[in-house]
């Protein structure tokens, strides 16, 4: 008999935002050439 463990979907979302949040490749996120974005652009996102 196998163990299947099953992850829930909010589970898998921190696990996921956990690992590339001390992943070395996405530093360059926090440059503040990296923060293009402000309040007073006040477009929405739709994707």
């Amino acid at each position: 008999m196998r163990a299947i463990e099953i992850i829930s979907e909010v589970e898998e979302e921190t696990l996921w935002l956990n690992s590339i949040s001390w992943n070395p490749a996405f530093d360059f996120l926090s440059e503040p050439s990296e923060d293009i974005y402000s309040q007073k652009d006040r477009e929405p996102f739709d994707d």
